[in-house]
């Protein structure tokens, strides 16, 4: 990141999705190599850093075996500005995400199969995407979308072995 910092004309913004996909030390390593580029913006480190996952970033240092103990400040690693999180959907907002796809497709998701995905997903945004998302590009299925074509796709979706924080695949 360093040489691309200083070979960028502009600031570099870095984007790390799914970042809570990194475990022990290598989240540590990570989290130590922004911390010490942190001093170097931006001419020989990235301005801003975004990253994205499940997760708040004042809960990677106990995800990686840190002390959660020790998480008294709003930035444990001296990092963090600002934490931003999509709260979860309620039903009602999972039922309007799903009418969405209906008006712009003509494929209804029937009752049932809105308030199957609203329990499964627990109304957060990525995994509704995520089931709705199996159902219609991974099943194809055609026409009406019922509550068993959503616990058809969720199935799918534990066999792959997702991650364990998956709730509906532990449950």
């Amino acid at each position: 990141m360093r040489a691309w910092s200083e070979a960028c004309p502009r600031r570099l913004v870095v984007f790390f999705d799914e970042i809570d996909a990194l475990r022990g030390q290598s989240m540590i390593s990570v989290l130590r190599q922004l911390r010490a580029g942190f001093p170097a913006r931006p001419d020989h480190a990235p301005w801003s850093v975004v990253l994205c996952g499940l997760r708040d970033v004042r809960e990677y240092k106990t995800a990686s075996g840190g002390d959660g103990a020790r998480l008294g400040t709003a930035s444990p690693f001296n990092v963090k500005v600002e934490s931003l999180r999509l709260d979860t959907l309620t039903p009602a907002q999972v039922e309007e995400l799903l009418v969405q796809h209906t008006a712009e497709t003509g494929q209804p998701f029937e009752p049932e199969a809105i308030a199957r995905v609203a329990e499964l997903s627990g109304g957060h945004p990525w995994l509704v995407n995520a089931l709705a998302r199996e159902v219609v590009d991974k099943l194809k299925v055609q026409g009406g979308i019922s509550a068993a074509h959503v616990d058809e796709a969720k199935q799918r979706w534990c066999s792959r072995g997702p991650p364990t924080s998956t709730p509906w695949c532990t449950s």
